[in-house]
């Protein structure tokens, strides 16, 4: 008797457990806080790669991907933006090689 009951009343189960719990919305200082950390994020990589080259061919190299770092550097900055207002940000990384 004790979960029928309990039941009768205006409780719905079913719609207590389907909707699951409700999120509120990010402020924007956590959304800056995200966009800033995609944007650290990719540029860590971006690092990573660059002085992956060993260090006698860095500046050669560099010199010659310089249009690709700067469009990496672009793009993880035109991202962050996207995140920080709010926008999908979809992800088009190129590895750089």
């Amino acid at each position: 008797m004790g979960l029928i009951a309990h039941t009768h009343g205006s409780t719905n189960l079913s719609d207590t457990t389907t909707r699951g719990p409700q999120m509120k919305p990010a402020t924007r200082d956590e959304t800056r806080a995200r966009a800033i950390g995609s944007l650290l994020h990719e540029l860590s990589d971006l690092l990573v790669s660059c002085y992956a080259v060993p260090e006698a061919e860095q500046p050669a190299r560099w010199a010659a991907d310089a249009e690709k770092i700067t469009g990496c550097v672009a793009l993880a900055l035109h991202r962050s933006r996207q995140l920080g207002s709010g926008r999908a940000a979809t992800d088009h990384r190129q590895p750089l090689r």
